[in-house]
């Protein structure tokens, strides 16, 4: 079995719950996004256009920026926990002086052109199940009263990866909660409702491109 790692550049998910989630995507594409964007205003969810707006950045490269899980996992069967990379690389992009399509690609073929990646594979555990909930990941795990614990070190050799194998590769994989050892499985309604929502994704774009669903190996 694999055990697929989903992680986002913000510390958490602001539609964090699958009632937000739903009506994000309901309110918009039955109506438009601004009819959603007032239903929050509406209903006293306010704060989360303020995180939508944060969320947006423009990043150097992506292994220069910390990922977090933003949603929690089994750790055994005693412990919820979330999952965060730290970058610990040396080198560090630049942003370009314009914004390409493909700036960040560029940017992670310059610096493993002759250097390796590295982060700080952290792990943070629930001390709290009022004030660190599972079922919104849109509320922030305090790292005061749970502080994320190194675990393991990420590291990606130096390597030329924008090739035409590793790019078909890229399209035949699919990446899921649902992917996971059973002592580490993904929980909370938002996990729930990405591995149907991820499976049915794959599944058309597999039918799409007339491809086999496979699993990495190793």
């Amino acid at each position: 079995a694999t055990q697929d790692f989903i992680l986002m550049s913000y510390p958490v998910m602001p539609l964090g719950t699958v009632e937000l989630f739903h009506d994000a995507v309901y309110y918009s594409i039955k109506w438009s996004p601004v009819v959603f964007l007032s239903r929050l205003v509406l209903t006293g969810n306010f704060h989360i256009l303020n995180e939508l707006r944060k969320a947006r950045q423009n990043h150097t490269s992506p292994l220069d920026i910390r990922y977090w899980s933003t949603t929690p996992y089994l750790c055994g069967p005693d412990h919820s926990v979330k999952y965060s990379l730290v970058p610990t690389s040396l080198l560090k992009s630049s942003l370009p002086a314009q914004l390409t399509d493909n700036y960040l690609a560029e940017n992670m073929e310059k610096h493993l052109a002759a250097n390796e990646a590295s982060f700080d594979f952290m792990m943070q555990v629930q001390k709290d199940p009022v004030q660190m909930p599972v079922e919104d990941a849109g509320v922030e795990w305090s790292e005061k009263e749970a502080p994320f614990i190194k675990i393991a070190t990420l590291r990606i050799p130096s390597q030329m990866f924008r090739t035409l194998e590793r790019e078909e590769l890229a399209e035949d994989l699919s990446f899921s909660p649902a992917h996971s050892l059973a002592d580490h499985q993904a929980i909370g309604g938002i996990n729930r409702a990405r591995v149907e929502m991820y499976r049915h994704l794959s599944e058309f774009r597999h039918k799409q491109n007339n491809k086999q669903l496979i699993e990495p190996e190793k």
